[in-house]
Parts: structure tokens; sequence; C-alpha cells
């Protein structure tokens, strides 16, 4: 079983749609995607770690509470993490703002620039977070027209439908964000929440989840195509999709096939990762977190060394790496906090 991760959400303040001063976060977010299972799939839309009562609320009582309407609130296709079985998938809250010209906004534990929420055996881990905030909309110009709005970001990311149906200043925030200013009348905001991690390899997947899947709107054919291995056709009959069985068992033996000539045996591999570390020839974020660890732990950088074949010079404490821990920032050293307020 694979735990949740962080859960995004949102927090705004400011005159509320009845000219009252108000604040608050919106709860929707405690019901997410639960991690999958060794024997079956995750929860989709009804998990959060920390809260056994996970309920998004209704959204009719939120738009009481909050000086928003919401054009949407739908499934989030892709963003799980693909496996035999797959991780519980998330889904997205397309919000406008409502009879308030004094919106202030900020959101909290969005995760972008690394996976807390990773697979296992195989298994992807779920889509990294990233929040779309449209100011200066021609919204309420669509609706007087009775155009066509947008309910999310639509099935492909590369060309997304919120963007594509509205004119605006457009702000694509990956991890956390506070709106630059307040966010006034017809202001746009498309809010996501997580899929989390899958189990196994993505091509042992079974042909009938995967068409389950694809009729809940869960997963769009051209990702299960080239992260599952599967073929899909459309049953104009039955007006559904279906796996081609036998093609696709073909595909994935291509797969396999063609990842055992890439592969590189176990003993070679750790060789040259030992060679990059050696060079300090890893991303610069991980080599902060490194020094930073190492100069809290002498425990951890004693097994470091031990596990990659160093001696006792090899250390993180250079002054190439950037110093990142609050105390080293204060204090110009790397050490132990004797104080945990320090941090």
């Amino acid at each position: 079983f694979l735990f949740g991760a962080l859960t995004p959400c949102y927090d705004a303040g400011g005159i509320d749609q009845y000219g009252k001063v108000f604040g608050g976060t919106n709860f929707e977010l405690a019901a997410q995607g639960s991690g999958a299972r060794g024997i079956a799939d995750g929860i989709d839309f009804g998990y959060v770690l920390w809260n056994p009562e996970s309920d998004m609320g209704n959204a009719e009582i939120w738009e009481q509470l909050f000086p928003q309407l919401y054009l949407s609130r739908k499934i989030l296709p892709n963003c799980h993490g693909f496996g035999k079985y797959r991780g519980g998938n998330g889904w997205q809250s397309c919000l406008m703002t409502h009879r308030s010209n004094q919106l202030v906004l900020t959101t909290e534990l969005c995760q972008a620039r690394a996976f807390d929420h990773q697979g296992l055996f195989g298994g992807y881990p779920g889509k990294i977070h990233y929040i779309y905030l449209l100011t200066d909309t021609d919204i309420k110009k669509r609706i007087a027209n009775q155009d066509e709005l947008p309910t999310g970001e639509g099935p492909d990311p590369c060309d997304p439908e919120i963007t594509r149906l509205i004119n605006s200043d457009c702000k694509i925030s990956h991890g956390n964000m506070t709106a630059d200013k307040p966010m006034v009348e017809g202001d746009v905001l498309l809010m996501q929440y997580r899929g989390m991690g899958g189990f196994g390899d993505p091509l042992d997947r079974d042909a009938a989840l995967i068409e389950k899947d694809l009729e809940n709107g869960i997963v769009t054919p051209e990702m299960v195509e080239q992260i599952c291995g599967a073929v899909i056709e459309r049953d104009e009959a039955e007006d559904c999709y279906v796996v081609n069985r036998e093609a696709t068992a073909a595909r994935r033996q291509s797969i396999l096939d063609a990842r055992k000539s890439k592969g590189v045996p176990a003993k070679e591999w750790i060789k040259q990762q030992r060679a990059r570390i050696e060079k300090y020839d890893l991303p610069t974020v991980a080599l902060e977190i490194y020094k930073d660890v190492s100069s809290h732990s002498e425990k951890w950088i004693r097994e470091y060394r031990e596990f990659w074949g160093f001696d006792e010079t090899f250390t993180f404490d250079i002054p190439s790496i950037r110093d990142v821990n609050p105390v080293a920032l204060r204090s110009g050293k790397s050490r132990v906090a004797d104080d945990p307020l320090e941090f």
C-alpha cells in the first residue's frame, strides 16, 4: 500500500460577496487520490492521509462561503501514477471570482520540484502539481454571448482548454503561488488536486481495467498507449473504447525487448553513478539537500560513504554547494541546531 502525500490547497481572504471581511481554506482538498495497493487500484477523489472522513463538500456550500462560483468540478485525467494497479486519481476545480474585487489568494502544499507521491515496484509517480491563475479575462463577455466556457485543463495539457477558451493574462505556477494582486470579478482559478503513485509495471495492467478507466474519463487513449503499451480502438457501434488484446500483447513485448537492449548491469550502473557523485555531477537541489543532511547527521554521511565506497575525506561540505538551512544562512556555518526553535 502506498500512502498519500502532500495535499494541495488554497487559502483566500479579503472582502466576500456580502461585503464583509472573510478568510479561510477551501477544504475540498480533503478528497484526493490514495496510493495504489498491491492487489488493487487506489481510491479516486476520496482520500487524504490525515483525515479518515474524506469529503470534498458540496460546491454550492463553498459558493456561499467564498466569493467564487464553480464553472466546473471534474476528473483530471492521467494525474494518477500508472502501474499494474494505478494510484487513486485526482480532480480539478475551475473557480470564477464573483461579486468581489478584493480576493487575496495563496496556495500551499503544492509540491512540484520533487515527487512525494512515488510509485512502487515499477509504478509511476502521480502528476506534478501546477495551478492556472487567469486575470483580466473576457469571461463575462463569453457568458453574455452564451459562448463555450472552459471546464478545466482538458485532455491535452499542451493545449489547455482553459487558455484556449478564455482571453486573459494567464500565470501557470509550478508549486506554491500567491496572486501578485487581489483577484477581481471574472478572474479564474483552476485548482488541481492530486492523484497518487502506482504499483507494479504499467505493462502488466489488465486490459479490462484500462477499458473501465477510458470509459470513466480517468485516462486518455494517448497516455495508456504510451505508458501501458495498449492498442486502443474505437467501437463506434457500442460508442466506447476497447483494447485490442492481441495487438497490445505484441506492442508490450516490443517495449520489453527495447528495455532489455538499453539495460545496464547493476554493477556497471553503480560504478557510473559513483563516478558522478565523486565529481558532484548531481542536480543542484540534490547536492544542497545532501550538504544540509550531512551537516546534521554524522550517521547519515558515514552510511552514505560506506554504501558508495568513499573514504572519510569525501564530503558535501564544499564552497561550491550552497548552504540552505536557516541556521547556516544566519551563522554562515552548517551545523546541528542546539535549539529546535532555530528552525
